[in-house]
């Protein structure tokens, strides 16, 4: 009798998830065009405070100045579209125990939480989308400086997106000083910096990134090979 239950519940549990699963993934890109509403506006302002600046002065330039800006940023390079947006500043425990409204103006309440939003952001794979992942990330840091999957993910971000070597280098550091990461976190840390240094001998090899482990080992391989060759040559040579 009980197998029969399973077996009639079973499809109304199936159904009943996916439209769970759906509810969630639909409310989450609510969230996410509230919060990139949010992010246009923000940056209007400061064009608009920055275009009055202008205005006063230089008697009016600082129009056409903002026009050209808005056209260099929106031509602008994926690497200088990071550097284009100003991220939020991460807050002392000074700050977040003494401000009681800090609770109620964090857009995200867990860290997992806000791993999961920059996650379905960058499943659209918009180019356009880029600076608002920027802001995102840092966004989400500063509210949830301790979440590792966070770190991680700017991590991976900084390295293979937005290309910015020297923050990503100062962002690994300050992840291997973590001394309590977990094991699933430190292979994933092994494998973003494996994957990177795979990049890097690949593009001086020009290669362009296009070779994978094996290849890497296999020349690997043979350069030792011929290494150790040349130096048999040389000792056979001073005899």
């Amino acid at each position: 009798t009980l197998e029969w239950v399973l077996i009639a519940v079973s499809p109304l549990a199936f159904f009943a998830g996916v439209k769970i699963v759906w509810w969630r993934i639909h409310n989450m890109d609510r969230f996410l065009n509230r919060l990139h509403a949010e992010y246009e506006v923000s940056l209007l302002e400061n064009d608009s405070a920055s275009e009055f600046g202008g205005r006063k002065r230089s008697g009016g330039q600082g129009l056409v100045r903002g026009i050209n800006d808005a056209a260099s940023v929106a031509g602008q390079s994926v690497k200088s579209a990071f550097s284009a947006v100003e991220r939020p500043k991460s807050r002392s425990v000074y700050e977040t125990f003494f401000d009681t409204e800090w609770e109620a103006r964090r857009a995200f309440s867990t860290g997992g939480g806000a791993y999961v939003c920059c996650r379905r952001l960058l499943a659209r794979r918009d180019a356009e989308d880029l600076p608002f992942l920027n802001f995102m990330v840092g966004k989400a840091i500063a509210e949830h400086p301790d979440c590792l999957d966070l770190l991680l993910f700017q991590l991976v971000v900084l390295r293979f997106i937005f290309r910015d070597t020297k923050q990503a280098n100062d962002q690994q550091k300050k992840i291997l000083d973590n001394k309590g990461i977990r094991l699933d976190r430190a292979f994933h840390l092994y494998a973003v910096i494996r994957r990177a240094t795979q990049d890097s001998v690949s593009t001086s090899l020009g290669q362009g990134g296009s070779l994978n482990a094996v290849n890497l080992m296999e020349f690997e391989s043979k350069m030792t090979t011929a290494r150790k060759s040349h130096q048999t040559c040389l000792s056979l040579m001073k005899k």
